[in-house]
């Protein structure tokens, strides 16, 4: 329980299942999202790119602020995306907190996927009550700079059933 919630547990990917890549930060060039597409592809997965996500805004960010949050809401209220893994952090990542509502994060659960600046997204997806991954982001996944991912996220959001079967 997290200040009294319960915490959600979204369900566990399986095949066939839409996973979004999304940019909430800064921009990535077009060449290393489709690696990383047809790599989650190859999973099994049906993976679906953001709107903006490979829009260049400022010289550094994936669109604005507004259209990084709205990239972020339609993948969360889409229920046919079971999770997002973020292409890329930034600390344009702080800029979605306050357009994104919490209650839609509770209302619409799924895994939510990256590490470094994309941490203040998973810590306020927990402070929702949700449970997300600090993992993988989609750049890495299509250069396959962690080890991990030539595999796939099989570990809690694939090939097991529960967290008790990790140990």
């Amino acid at each position: 329980m997290l200040q009294g919630k319960k915490m959600i547990q979204p369900p566990f990917l399986k095949a066939g299942d839409k996973v979004a890549l999304v940019s909430p930060a800064y921009w990535v060039p077009e060449g290393a999202i489709m690696p990383a597409a047809e790599l989650i592809s190859s999973w099994g997965l049906r993976p679906v790119v953001g709107p903006h996500t490979t829009s260049l805004n400022v010289d550094a960010y994936a669109g604005t602020a507004d259209e990084r949050a709205a990239d972020m809401l339609w993948a969360l209220e889409d229920d046919s995306i079971k999770a997002i893994i973020c292409s890329r952090g930034g600390h344009g990542s702080m800029h979605l907190l306050h357009r994104i509502p919490m209650e839609t994060v509770r209302q619409h659960p799924k895994w939510l996927i990256g590490h470094g600046d994309i941490t203040m997204l998973l810590y306020a997806a927990v402070s929702a009550g949700v449970m997300c991954m600090h993992g993988p982001m989609a750049f890495q996944i299509a250069s396959q700079q962690e080890p991990a991912t030539s595999h796939g996220p099989r570990h809690p959001l694939w090939k097991y059933s529960t967290i008790s079967d990790i140990r």
